[in-house]
């Protein structure tokens, strides 16, 4: 449908034949407005002027007045659907400022259960998280939702099966793809939660190449050794070794001491199953609130 030609979506002679206003034929011609109409709304191709606007409307009332007459059956159905994506173009969301969508997608995630991207091997969705909703809806808010670094800054790896493996170079590719969209300078929030310690090294150093970026940590896995943890964080002598610049909050579920306490990162929150003597001398130099 063009803007520029008012749309008489059942006229008559739009259809096969003068006299073919059947219940198929109008139900063919609900098909190719739905079509058009999911296009538009996949494209926030709202009307932008008042004309355009005005016109829109008239096909609305049509709509309705269509949607009265045939009241049942699947050519209601298709009728009501254009209705919805009609009606869509013209609702006060489709015209919001990007900072208030941007405020809005904010609000929903961060009273969500769930504010991060969680990468899992213990539900049927292998990944989750509110912002990937978000991008399914339409081309504006998957471009809003990419296109800001915090809303990809919180990740999850929570992972307990050997068979998941197979899943690695998936998950590797989407989480690098996260990482990415984070940008380069928003602090991470990280999680990583394994029982096969050896199972997705790939994906855990994805992670640990961030670690300049932390700001708060988890890590849950009686099956850690201290030589495979010490393997993501070589000794403070090393020169590629991460400090942590920006860690405020850590939690390490395990029966092992990790080097991150030995960089002595900015904390105010730790959280440990098991406490050496050598984790005691670096915590009592810590400013910790908690």
């Amino acid at each position: 449908m063009s803007d520029d030609v008012p749309h008489n979506q059942l006229d008559a002679k739009n259809l096969p034949c003068t006299h073919s206003r059947t219940c198929s034929s109008i139900e063919s011609a609900y098909q190719t407005l739905c079509t058009e109409f999911l296009t538009k709304s996949r494209h926030n191709d709202i009307p932008n002027s008042p004309v355009a606007r005005a016109r829109l409307r008239t096909l609305i009332d049509q709509t309705r007045s269509d949607l009265q007459i045939y009241s049942e059956g699947t050519t209601h159905s298709q009728i009501l659907r254009v209705l919805e994506l009609q009606e869509s173009l013209l609702a006060p969301i489709s015209t919001l400022p990007s900072e208030v969508l941007i405020a809005i997608f904010e609000q929903v995630i961060e009273t969500s259960s769930e504010p991060g991207i969680t990468f899992t091997s213990w539900r049927y969705t292998r990944l989750s998280g509110y912002i990937l909703s978000f991008t399914w809806i339409c081309f504006w808010w998957r471009y809003e939702a990419v296109s800001y670094p915090t809303f990809w800054s919180r990740m999850k790896i929570d992972f307990h099966n050997r068979d998941d493996s197979l899943r690695t170079t998936e998950m590797t590719a989407f989480l690098s793809e996260c990482i990415l969209r984070s940008g380069v300078l928003a602090p991470l929030s990280i999680g990583i939660v394994l029982v096969i310690h050896d199972l997705l090294p790939s994906l855990v150093s994805l992670l640990v190449a961030q670690a300049h970026r932390w700001k708060q940590a988890t890590f849950n896995s009686s099956a850690f050794s201290s030589r495979f943890i010490n393997g993501w964080f070589p000794s403070k002598s090393s020169s590629t070794r991460p400090y942590f610049p920006l860690l405020q909050d850590l939690t390490f579920k395990s029966q092992h001491s990790i080097r991150i306490l030995e960089c002595h990162p900015p904390l105010r929150k730790l959280t440990l199953s098991e406490l050496s003597e050598s984790d005691a001398d670096v915590i009592a130099s810590q400013d910790l609130k908690s």
